[in-house]
């Protein structure tokens, strides 16, 4: 069995921003991917570490419905940023 790397507080905390920051990025892209999935904490479970932070493991289908999410939301985001510069330059 191989041996646990020892942290340094530091690292530990440089480690813990990470995995946050990273779990805080799905939530924000694809919330209702992620309650589907059941929760942040099941998403943590559920993920690998990775230089670039957890990564979860998931089928291909549970991907693609991730990703269809992040991108319907970014497509509305987008129609109400356009909207709303749209009536600004109208008055």
């Amino acid at each position: 069995m191989t041996e646990a790397k020892k942290l340094s507080v530091a690292d530990a905390l440089a480690q813990a921003e990470l995995i946050e920051s990273t779990l805080s990025a799905f939530e924000k892209t694809a919330p209702h991917a992620v309650e589907a999935l059941g929760g942040r904490d099941a998403l943590a479970r559920m993920s690998d570490m990775t230089c670039i932070g957890p990564i979860p493991r998931l089928d291909q289908e549970t991907w693609a419905g991730i990703s269809k999410e992040f991108q319907e939301r970014r497509d509305w985001e987008a129609r109400e940023a356009g909207g709303l510069q749209g009536r600004m330059n109208g008055f």
